[in-house]
């Protein structure tokens, strides 16, 4: 394995972490929503722009993100992987730590943080430094065949401290091929070229007046706005799931349902999808599928109260009283970790 295909995950890899609303604890729309939603859809863009290697482009929507909220690390974190491409490793791990410091306690992504630390510590020659890095992200990852990879190349390169031969099924698992280990993603018609950064500022000018509307009680409105926005910007997966929420609030369960799968389907990250899609099977007491969706929910986010709340709802309709207080028990005691007062008032005591 060769330094060009350790270098090029850094891109793989990258994820979005967007925050998660559920259908059964829904909250009341917060004062920030317009702003945030428009800091992850600078952050979709960028990523839109970077998986196709428009550098200068994808720099730009990542700076209007940090500018925007500099105290959320996916901007910091994806300008890294900027400088990164650009062999600027000094300024990388500079953005790199910044993202450590101000990531909130148990960010998910905070395992690509710390292998991409130890990718610019490997690049400039610290092996010692990069292996420090690669073993913490381990410690998150433990399946993270790169951060492997990586660890066995800087144990290779550190005078006095050989390969340990005695792990023979690291070797054989872990030493394939450079020409075929990690190669990059290819651009195909799976991946659709971004819209232009014109149609984007339109469409997110859309999604906020729809912001505003849906607070007002303007529904129709809203719902108008939405589809207007999707019109210019057909991949935004954030415009599905607003517009699945509205239909929810709606009692139009059937329309929900078909946007929050759109939504999950153009971004499998976005948890928030799985949970209100999950509320809403419990609404149609479909609850195998509804304990279906909030598992996935959970796989990506373990430490989110309303995904314990609601799968103790859909639990309690399957009169399995046990099981659901198991799960309120998991949301009480997040709540309490998390101050969310709202939702702790709304678990019942069984």
């Amino acid at each position: 394995m060769n330094i060009k295909f350790l270098f090029s995950v850094a891109l793989i890899i990258l994820t979005t972490n967007l925050s998660a609303n559920s259908l059964l604890a829904q909250d009341q729309p917060s004062q920030d929503d317009s702003l945030s939603y428009l800091y992850d859809r600078y952050i979709s863009s960028g990523l839109n722009y970077l998986g196709n290697k428009r550098y200068s482009e994808a720099e730009f929507e990542f700076e209007k993100a940090r500018n925007l909220n500099p105290r959320r690390p996916e901007s910091y974190l994806n300008l890294a992987i900027i400088k990164i491409h650009r062999y600027d490793y000094q300024l990388a791990r500079e953005l790199l730590k910044q993202a450590l410091e101000i990531m909130p306690e148990n960010y998910p992504e905070e395992y690509i943080i710390l292998y991409n630390l130890g990718l610019c510590s490997y690049q400039e020659k610290d092996y010692l430094q990069a292996a420090e890095y690669f073993s913490q992200c381990l410690k998150l990852n433990p399946d993270l065949n790169q951060a492997l990879a990586g660890l066995k190349l800087c144990r290779q390169n550190i005078p006095g401290e050989p390969f340990s031969s005695s792990n023979n099924n690291f070797q054989e698992k872990y030493n394939p091929p450079a020409e075929t280990a990690y190669p990059q993603r290819e651009i195909t018609a799976d991946h659709p070229v971004p819209p232009s950064s014109e149609a984007v500022l339109s469409a997110d000018k859309l999604m906020i007046l729809a912001s505003q509307s849906f607070k007002n009680n303007k529904t129709e409105e809203a719902i108008s706005l939405i589809e207007k926005s999707l019109n210019l910007n057909p991949e935004n997966p954030e415009a599905h799931y607003r517009l699945g929420v509205i239909y929810a609030y709606l009692n139009n369960f059937p329309e929900a349902v078909t946007c929050f799968e759109k939504a999950i389907a153009k971004a499998p990250s976005l948890t928030k999808a799985y949970i209100n899609l999950g509320g809403v099977y419990g609404k149609l007491k479909d609850y195998p599928k509804a304990l279906a969706v909030l598992n996935q929910a959970l796989r990506l986010d373990k430490n989110n109260a309303k995904i314990y709340y609601n799968l103790g709802m859909v639990h309690i309709g399957m009169s399995r009283k046990g099981e659901a207080k198991k799960y309120f028990e998991k949301a009480r005691a997040l709540c309490r970790k998390n101050g969310d007062a709202l939702l702790l008032q709304k678990i019942p005591d069984l």
